[in-house]
C-alpha cells in the first residue's frame, strides 16, 4: 500500500505495545486496558500492523490463535480476528481491508482452518471474504433463580481454580469447545481467571462461569441456580441436565443474542470442508 508499511509483530514486541495509544483512540475499551496494563497489549497473540513512512501507526488487526473441538475425536485451529482498528488520521484508504487481508493470507499459509470474528459493521467484512457464520445454540431462562454471590477470578483459591480447570478438561466435548492453555494469552486458564467480567459459582464438586448475566459454561446444572439464563451449544450435555432442572427454552440458533451486544458471528474459511456445521462459539471465549 502506497506510503505505508505491513508488518507482523509478535506478542509482546516494541512493534505491538507501540499500537495501545492508536488502539485507545478507537475504543473505549483500550482506554481501561491502558490503565490497567500501561502500553503493553494484554492479549493479542499476534499483530498486522500498518505504520507510515514517518512511523505514526496507522492500523492494527490482532490475531487470537486457538484450538478447538470438532467432533469425532478431531481438532482444528481458529485464527479469532480482534482489535481491528484505523487511526482517524488514516481512514478511507482500505487499511483495515488490507491488513485483514494480509491476516487471512497469513491465516490459510500457516494452516488454520477458518478466521472467526465478532462484529456488527457486517459489511466492511463482507467485503474481505467473510459470511455471517448462522450458529447452532440455545438460550435457557431459569424461572427459580436463586440470587448468591460469585466469586471474581481473584477471589477465587488456588484449589477453586484447581477444580475448574479440571472439571473443564473432564466436561464432554462437542464442536466449538476451546482447548484451554496455560501457556498462551488470550485461551488460557491466566485470562479466565485474570477478567473482571467473569463471575465464577463453585465448590468441590465442579463450577459455573457467568458472563453478562448468561451461563457460558458449567460442569452441572446444580452450580447454576443464581444465573438467570444460560448461552450454549445444542451438544454440550449441560443443555439437558437445565432443562431436567426445570429450566425453559428461550431461543435457538440465535445469532446475536443479547449478552452479544447487538453483534454476531462472521467466518472466513480457509479449508473449505474442515468445519462442522454444528461448531459453536461460546461466550467464555469471544473474541
Amino acid at each position: 500500500m502506497q506510503g505505508l508499511e505491513i508488518f507482523q509483530a509478535q506478542p509482546g514486541s516494541a512493534e505491538q505495545n507501540v499500537c495501545i495509544p492508536m488502539l485507545a483512540l478507537c475504543f473505549d475499551e483500550f482506554v481501561d486496558i491502558r490503565k490497567k496494563y500501561g502500553d503493553r497489549m494484554p492479549f493479542s497473540e499476534i499483530s498486522y500492523i500498518a505504520r507510515s513512512h514517518d512511523g505514526r501507526i496507522a492500523g492494527h488487526v490482532g490475531i487470537m490463535p486457538v484450538t478447538v473441538h470438532a467432533g469425532e475425536g478431531r481438532t482444528i485451529r481458529l485464527a479469532g480476528v480482534a482489535s481491528v482498528a484505523v487511526h482517524p488520521d488514516f481512514r478511507r484508504r482500505g487499511i483495515a481491508a488490507a491488513l485483514c487481508e494480509e491476516a487471512a493470507s497469513r491465516a490459510e499459509s500457516d494452516g488454520f482452518s477458518a478466521l472467526p470474528l465478532y462484529t456488527g459493521l457486517n459489511r466492511v467484512y463482507a467485503s474481505c471474504g467473510w459470511e455471517n457464520f448462522r450458529m447452532k445454540s440455545v438460550t435457557l431462562v431459569n424461572p427459580s433463580c436463586v440470587e448468591k454471590k460469585g466469586k471474581s477470578g481473584a477471589e477465587l483459591t488456588d484449589a477453586e481454580k484447581e477444580v475448574i480447570i479440571s472439571s473443564y478438561e473432564k466436561a464432554a466435548v462437542f464442536p466449538g469447545k476451546v482447548l484451554r492453555t496455560r501457556d498462551t494469552f488470550f485461551h488460557s486458564w491466566e485470562r479466565m481467571f485474570g477478567e473482571s467480567f467473569f463471575t465464577w459459582y463453585t465448590d468441590a464438586g465442579g463450577y459455573a462461569l457467568e458472563y453478562a448475566g448468561f451461563v457460558a459454561e458449567a460442569s452441572s446444572a446444580a452450580h447454576c441456580g443464581a444465573v438467570g439464563k444460560a448461552f450454549l451449544s445444542p451438544a454440550d450435555p449441560l443443555v439437558q441436565e437445565l432443562l431436567s432442572a426445570g429450566w425453559l427454552i428461550e431461543a435457538e440458533n440465535d445469532n446475536a443474542p443479547a449478552c452479544w451486544a447487538g453483534e454476531n458471528v462472521m467466518l472466513r474459511s480457509c479449508c473449505s470442508d474442515a468445519l462442522p456445521a454444528d461448531l459453536f462459539f461460546s461466550l467464555a471465549d469471544k473474541f
